[in-house]
């Protein structure tokens, strides 16, 4: 007697569609890493939106939310896995051509306004001879 185990291709699992409130947990999930790493690195910040404060000042809060949200994701959805699914579906909107165009722009002006901004600062200087702000 032998026991056969269905085999699972990766075709297979890429095929599975995933119900769009899924793709929209990845994407919340993706963009809470991103403003946890922001914030860890330079501290966060607080301002006032529509009369409501909001203060994001600590990462822990952020990434907590952020595996609260994938939890959920994984429980009501397993496959595909969000750490397959998700690089998959940002490596393919970086291949568009759309995305091709906006990255084309952004790192094509950047260095060209920091450049124009760093000068301005070496041949004006700084009003009353030193940083407004300072970061430590």
């Amino acid at each position: 007697m032998s026991v056969s185990f269905p085999e699972r291709s990766p075709a297979s699992a890429q095929s599975t569609v995933l119900p769009r409130w899924a793709v929209a947990a990845d994407a919340i999930v993706l963009a809470l890493v991103v403003v946890a790493a922001i914030v860890a690195e330079w501290g966060g910040f607080r301002t006032w939106i529509g009369g409501y404060r909001v203060a994001l000042t600590s990462p822990v809060r952020i990434v907590l939310a952020a595996l609260v949200v994938a939890a959920v994701r994984h429980v009501l959805v397993r496959t595909p896995a969000m750490h397959i699914d998700l690089p998959r579906r940002v490596r393919a909107g970086l291949a568009s051509a759309s995305a091709r165009a906006a990255l084309a722009g952004v790192f094509g002006t950047r260095p060209a306004i920091l450049f124009v901004g760093y000068f301005a600062l070496a041949a004006f200087g700084y009003v009353h001879e030193q940083p407004p702000v300072r970061f430590s």
